[in-house]
């Protein structure tokens, strides 16, 4: 019981000390007090038992502690939705680098293969032989002796290019293995002939 009277006393000091300072401002009592805080002198002037103390404690306080929780969950459900509508943002500009990337990419690879096409068809046009070379001057002495109804022989090379046998061999092997030129043995030594392939060198070349 002891405890039952000092809850209402200490609530009553907290309302006479509202009480003091308006009346100090405005020299009067709040119009409203009588009407407004009739209830709480009831209470206030009950006797009320300590369990009945407790539990309206514990029903306050329970209910502060739920309108907390609640506020919290709310402010982290707000946080949450404004971390999701980041992500997605965040998820919305990567993809579309990523379009920009595979976009550039398609590009790049459409690019290659045109450069490849055109450096393979820049060394299917490139000749197989510089003019100048001896080979080049080889198998077009072979096709001007067969023109002239004269054997190729390895005399008539190193006379026509005014060459060493080491250099017109070396060009003839070479001939060879291209599938330019071949060989026979006759009664009047080796002769060397333009082959189809050859001949169709020397057609679209010479």
């Amino acid at each position: 019981m002891a405890l039952g009277w000092r809850l209402p006393v200490a609530a009553l000091a907290v309302v006479g000390q509202s009480v003091i300072g308006y009346v100090t401002e405005n020299g009067k009592l709040p119009e409203w007090m009588p009407e407004k805080l009739s209830w709480l002198g009831k209470l206030l002037s009950a006797e009320l038992h300590f369990s009945l103390w407790v539990l309206i404690f514990v029903v306050v306080g329970v209910g502060i502690a739920g309108w907390w929780f609640l506020k919290r969950q709310l402010l982290e459900a707000k946080e949450c939705d404004e971390r999701l509508k980041l992500i997605k943002n965040e998820l919305a500009i990567y993809k579309e680098k990523a379009s920009a990337l595979t976009e550039n990419n398609v590009e790049l690879m459409r690019q290659l293969d045109a450069r490849n096409a055109q450096e393979i068809e820049s060394t299917d046009r490139k000749p197989l032989f510089d003019i100048k070379s001896i080979e080049f001057r080889t198998i077009a002495a072979i096709a001007v002796g067969i023109n002239r109804g004269m054997p190729v022989t390895l005399a008539y090379l190193t006379n026509a290019l005014r060459a060493s046998n080491i250099e017109v061999l070396a060009a003839l092997d070479t001939l060879s293995l291209a599938e330019f030129v071949s060989s026979s043995i006759t009664g009047k030594g080796r002769i060397y002939k333009l082959t189809a392939k050859g001949r169709a060198f020397i057609v679209n070349e010479v």
